[in-house]
C-alpha cells in the first residue's frame, strides 16, 4: 500500500476513533438505532426508530444498557431527543462547524450493541 493509502487509512481510523465514545445504540421494544450524546444526558436519534410509547434503552460503550426517555421529536425531520439520567453516561460529540459540500468524503460511524460500527 502506498504512503498516501496508508496515511488516509489511519485519519479515517482516528475519525472514528474521536466519535465512537459519543455513539449509542438506542433499542425499543420494535427497533434498534443508532445516536450520539449532543449535550450531557441528551441524546440525538432517528425519529422513525422510536414507537409512540414503551420503554427506550440506550447501551454505550462497553455495553452498559441505561434507560432512556423521550425529550422531544421532530417527525417531518426525523430527529429525536432522549434524555438518559447517567451520570456522565458518554461525551458529547465534536460536532463539525462546517457543512460538507457535495461529493466530499464522509464516515458514518453507527452503534450496535454499545460497539460502534463504521461504512
Amino acid at each position: 500500500m502506498s504512503a498516501t493509502l496508508e496515511a488516509f487509512s489511519s485519519e479515517i481510523a482516528a475519525i472514528v476513533a474521536r466519535a465512537e465514545a459519543s455513539i449509542v445504540s438506542v433499542q425499543s421494544r420494535r427497533s434498534l438505532a443508532s445516536g450520539f450524546m449532543w449535550k450531557k444526558g441528551l441524546i440525538v436519534t432517528s425519529d422513525e426508530a422510536l414507537p409512540e410509547d414503551g420503554d427506550l434503552t440506550v447501551t454505550l460503550r462497553g455495553g452498559q444498557a441505561v434507560p432512556a426517555r423521550r425529550a422531544g421529536r421532530d417527525p417531518t425531520t426525523d430527529i429525536a431527543l432522549l434524555r438518559v439520567e447517567a451520570a456522565d453516561a458518554a461525551p458529547p460529540a465534536a460536532l463539525s462547524k462546517t457543512t460538507p459540500k457535495t461529493g466530499e468524503l464522509a464516515v458514518a460511524v453507527a452503534a450496535r450493541g454499545g460497539q460502534a460500527h463504521a461504512a
